[in-house]
């Protein structure tokens, strides 16, 4: 039965490692609740860069957006969850219309975003993983969430560790500040 709201998980891996084979549990615990639920790969660092990764998940979140009605989800609630990096690719896929832009679509299909331990603010790049991801996009600062926030984004839900020392929980109170 349906229609369901529907899900989109990116998995983590600081842009480098990671495969939503190894989410199937999230996408069972989400259905679980009632979610239809989508677990996406994107091309990883450092083959591949930012505006790769950026595009593949923005070409998956069209198709689910496209394609979840015959699946039984309802395209009038469709939201983005990812850990770590896949946190920061749902924020950015969120704020960076260009991306869904270039799959026609706008960034208003979102109706929120989950984030669970991403980053948000990491320049300069120091560390190997980001070097790797974005050291050749052509706008550094465009690729900083905190740097594309607006009125029109949509509703986030920003989770993170206190203790977290991968990746700072900064990231998540600076976003959220910036967002209200």
């Amino acid at each position: 039965e349906g229609p369901h709201p529907v899900l989109i998980f990116v998995h983590g891996g600081s842009w480098e490692k990671g495969d939503k084979k190894l989410y199937g549990w999230a996408g069972r615990r989400f259905a679980s609740e009632g979610y239809l639920t989508a677990v996406i790969n994107y091309r990883l660092a450092p083959t591949y860069g930012y505006d790769e990764f950026m595009t593949d998940t923005a070409k998956a979140v069209a198709f689910v957006a496209d394609e979840a009605e015959a699946f039984g989800g309802d395209q009038d609630q469709l939201y983005v969850a990812g850990h770590s990096a896949g946190a920061y690719n749902s924020v950015q896929v969120a704020l960076a219309p260009e991306f869904l832009g270039a799959e026609g679509k706008t960034t208003d299909i979102i109706d929120g975003v989950i984030g669970i331990a991403g980053p948000y603010s990491f320049l300069p790049l120091q560390v190997d993983a980001t070097r790797n991801a974005f050291g050749s996009a052509e706008d550094l600062e465009a690729t900083q969430p905190i740097n594309r926030v607006t009125k029109q984004a949509p509703p986030m839900l920003l989770l993170h560790g206190a203790e977290d020392d991968d990746v700072l929980p900064a990231n998540s109170t600076e976003l959220a500040r910036l967002l209200t």
